[in-house]
């Protein structure tokens, strides 16, 4: 029965733990760190995962797979702290929202100031240390933050304000 058929699927927290366990067997075997494990792990398997994108049906079903998948990338690699991210994507919703067009300089300088709190808080638990955390990601999304809102600012503009290609 349908029923049974669902008992034999792990729970998430075991399949994390498998997870984690072949990283760490992976890194006695490479002799690099598990996190970096994981990662590579991640970006080689995008590649298959991308290729069979052709083969689902329809772009919500493609939406539903990739954040899916992202939301499962972030996790694996770095855990609780995946919140984080998300702070900076409310910044770079809300603040032109309620700004208005011209709000990419303050969508920068908030998002700078985001990414300075993320590394002295990286800097306080695990200064000097090697371990991969969320900052690399929260840097990554200052960045398309930032180009939303220049992108935003300028599609406000008429043609003749925008500078010449």
């Amino acid at each position: 029965s349908f029923k049974n058929t669902l008992s034999i699927i792990p729970p998430p927290n075991m399949i994390i733990q498998l997870i984690d366990t072949f990283a760490a067997v992976g890194s006695g075997i490479i002799g690099i760190p598990a996190d970096q494990v994981l990662l590579i792990a991640c970006l080689l398997l995008s590649f298959p995962v991308g290729f069979m994108f052709r083969f689902l049906p329809g772009p919500t079903m493609r939406h539903s797979v990739s954040i899916f998948l992202g939301f499962f990338y972030l996790y694996l690699l770095y855990r609780e702290t995946i919140i984080q991210p998300f702070g900076l994507a409310l910044i770079g919703y809300f603040v032109p929202k309620f700004k208005g067009r011209k709000s990419a300089v303050m969508v920068f300088i908030l998002s700078m100031m985001y990414v300075v709190v993320c590394h002295i808080r990286r800097m306080i638990l695990d200064y000097g240390g090697w371990k991969m955390d969320v900052t690399s990601a929260v840097m990554m999304f200052t960045c398309k933050t930032t180009a939303f809102a220049w992108n935003y600012q300028d599609g406000g503009k008429k043609e003749e304000e925008l500078s010449p290609q």
